[in-house]
């Protein structure tokens, strides 16, 4: 059993649209604590509807308001390890799933949730119908090869297990966005019941299934919409080119010109310059509701 710690109450829990969770891992990132406090406050200023948050968090957070923080202890199956001679592989990817069937089981949160990563900012407003406009990555068959050979990469032979589990459900899409993903609870632990992961030994990516699980087909495939059309998201993981939404953050130009028009904006470490940060600093520079 894994240990769950609540050391913030929540707020008014009436009235709710949905729930905000975010999961939240302590040294994950080398701006620390300061991904999370942008995103807090791009949701703040630009969600128009009734939600609450809920962090589930590794430690507490001791800055916070407003906010409900559940610490969860990292979890890892023992078939697993088994598996790799005691030697723990997927470490994080087990984490993600664990926490996502905590939140399934957590009766604090309203039936339907929203799953936002840390490292994201909302540039827009956003309504709750548009924050609920599912996106895929691309479709299966469109790069089929690609899929089914993934080799050594941990990351794809996630989806790949995916992949295999739901070409049961019709048509398969990739729904590996890093975008905010509108989930139910119920549903979730349906997946879970169908696909427990306590006995394996390589997860799966939890989107790619619940999604081809639950849903014939998404609002948009994020890599069939045309470059000059895409208003969705500006990724910034380093080198462009990766994908149809990843732009460069070497310069103050960079940064600019590929946020212009996004509502999501979304990087790494490899992406975070310090062009990119000021960039942050300067479009949410006072705190919100959340933060004391």
């Amino acid at each position: 059993m894994c240990l769950i710690v609540s050391f913030t109450t929540v707020l008014n829990m009436e009235n709710r649209d949905l729930s905000i969770v975010i999961p939240f891992q302590y040294g994950g990132s080398k701006w620390e604590n300061n991904e999370l406090r942008y995103t807090l406050r791009s949701l703040s200023s630009n969600l128009n509807f009734n939600y609450d948050i809920t962090i589930y968090s590794d430690k507490p957070i001791d800055w916070l308001k407003n906010v409900r923080v559940e610490v969860v202890d990292r979890y890892y199956p023992k078939q697993a390890l088994k598996k790799f001679n005691n030697i723990p592989h997927y470490e994080n990817f087990y984490d993600t799933l664990n926490k996502l069937r905590v939140i399934s089981n957590d009766v604090e949160l309203c039936e339907d949730i929203l799953y936002v990563y840390d490292d994201i900012l909302l540039m827009k407003p956003q309504n709750l119908e548009q924050i609920k406009v599912l996106y895929a990555g691309s479709r299966f068959e469109a790069n089929k090869e690609y899929w089914l050979n993934p080799g050594n990469n941990k990351w794809k032979n996630t989806i790949f297990n995916s992949i295999r589990k739901a070409r049961g459900f019709g048509e398969v899409f990739i729904y590996e966005t890093h975008l905010p993903r509108h989930y139910q609870k119920s549903k979730i632990k349906e997946m879970f019941k169908m696909f427990p992961i306590d006995q394996m030994d390589i997860p799966y990516a939890p989107a790619t299934l619940y999604f081809n699980m639950f849903y014939n087909k998404p609002n948009k495939v994020y890599a069939e919409i045309d470059a000059k059309d895409n208003d969705v998201k500006a990724g910034f993981y380093g080198p462009a080119g990766m994908a149809g939404d990843s732009f460069l953050s070497k310069t103050k130009e960079d940064v600019e010109s590929a946020v212009v028009g996004k509502t999501w904006i979304n990087y790494s470490d490899a992406g975070l310059t310090e062009h990119l940060k000021e960039f942050i600093q300067k479009q949410y520079p006072k705190k919100c509701k959340f933060e004391k």
